[in-house]
């Protein structure tokens, strides 16, 4: 019951006009603090640990960076031009050795 209860609620705050990601939070914490009481906080930290260990999770926030990153005009050639300096002074070096 306490599940059709939340699903009214969150179709309810989104209609209304709330961001997904804060109706989605809010329901869940609201719910579980009434369902489970204050003690539902004591297991945040363990949550958030296992979150951070999961590799597949990780990706999604480097792919979003690098997303970012790929929109943003030259920005090969500002990455890979140091890159090609320092390339190209190893190759002189190492056909040509100082010793």
């Amino acid at each position: 019951m306490i599940g059709l209860i939340m699903f009214v609620v969150t179709l309810a705050l989104l209609m209304i006009g709330f961001p997904v990601a804060f109706t989605f939070a809010g329901v869940a914490v609201i719910f579980g603090t009434l369902a489970e009481g204050i003690d539902l906080f004591g297991f945040m930290p363990y949550r958030i640990m296992s979150v951070m260990e999961n590799t597949i999770l990780m990706a999604i926030p480097l792919f979003i960076l690098w997303v970012s990153f790929y929109k943003k005009p030259d920005w090969q050639s500002n990455c890979l031009k140091p890159w090609a300096i320092y390339l190209a002074i190893f190759v002189v070096v190492w056909q040509y050795p100082p010793f």
